[in-house]
């Protein structure tokens, strides 16, 4: 028995020895190996709260990161977890469930691969960005149009269009990259024109800011929507995609299932809301009380407070 509380003593002396000697802050370098993490993964930690960082006062280019946290972060992730729990997690900004290499929020800016979403929205055109998250051929190939659905909103063309490939096309499982490519260029382009309600071939900003009547500045800012927006992390559209592909789908029917998403009025819908709130309160005799009544009446995302963007989106600055 004294020989096992010893033993015990003694444990817990070598653990509160080695804890004296682990730095209270530790490099990314060391935080990536500790959590076993890629790069944009630990800044996705930062800025949902779940990692504490500073700036290292040896060097203003680099930052610290919390060794408490980060052994807590590790816990969490060999701890069980019930798949339920996961799910909510992923949707409620918990830690990243499937890590993307297409984009990322690293520092509150969001990122695309190696490229700074704001710097490839400054020339980019939806099409190039396309290819840049792809990383596939830039050409679409000549194909006879997809017919356009005959219905009085682009909602529905939208809808109609996407159920249409889904019921069609060919699974995804077991097709070439390459391949995969090709019918997602035939994707994107039929999509455009089911949501204008006609066949084009121009750039896609091109033709809304053809069938808007757009000005050239008008038709510009369409293009650099287009770019900013073309990915965001784990969103609960993109997430619905994963989900749907990963089971080796049709594309058509992994994009219907992120479009059906989206559609919801707590992800792609809150913007028509929110602008439709904006309006009134234009109209208004007083847009700041009326805004304020809007937000007290709740049912609506303003988008104030962002958990990955603590100090403002950068792309709508930009």
């Amino acid at each position: 028995m004294r020989q096992t509380t010893l033993g015990y003593l003694t444990s817990i002396l070598i653990n509160i020895i080695n804890m004296k000697k682990q730095p209270d802050w530790i490099t990314a370098e060391t935080a990536q190996d500790v959590l076993c993490v890629k790069p944009q993964t630990l800044y996705a930690y930062v800025s949902r709260g779940l990692l504490r960082a500073k700036q290292d006062p040896s060097d203003y280019r680099r930052s610290l990161y919390s060794r408490h946290d980060a052994d807590a972060l590790l816990q969490r992730k060999k701890s069980p977890r019930r798949r339920a729990d996961v799910a909510a997690g992923a949707i409620s900004w918990g830690e990243p469930v499937l890590n993307s290499s297409i984009s990322a929020v690293q520092d509150g800016r969001l990122v695309f691969g190696d490229a700074r979403a704001t710097q490839l929205s400054k020339t980019a055109r939806l099409e190039d960005v396309a290819k840049h998250h792809w990383r596939g051929p830039s050409v679409e190939p000549a194909r006879a149009p997809t017919p356009i659905p005959k219905a009085a909103t682009p909602k529905l063309r939208g809808f109609s269009y996407l159920a249409h490939l889904a019921g069609s096309a060919p699974v995804s499982m077991g097709r070439t990259r390459e391949a995969l490519c090709v019918e997602s260029w035939v994707i994107l382009s039929g999509f455009a024109n089911a949501l204008i309600g006609k066949h084009q071939k121009s750039a896609i900003h091109e033709r809304l800011g053809s069938i808007w009547k757009l000005d050239a500045a008008g038709t510009d800012h369409v293009r650099r929507a287009l770019v900013l927006l073309s990915d965001h992390e784990l969103n609960a559209s993109t997430f619905a995609v994963r989900v749907a592909a990963s089971t080796g789908v049709a594309l058509g029917a992994a994009a219907l299932a992120g479009y059906a998403t989206l559609t919801g009025p707590l992800h792609g819908e809150s913007s028509s809301m929110a602008l439709r709130v904006l309006r009134e309160s234009m109209e208004s005799g007083s847009p700041e009380e009326s805004l304020q009544q809007a937000m007290a009446g709740g049912g609506i995302e303003f988008g104030y407070g962002h958990n990955l963007y603590p100090d403002g989106d950068e792309r709508a600055a930009d």
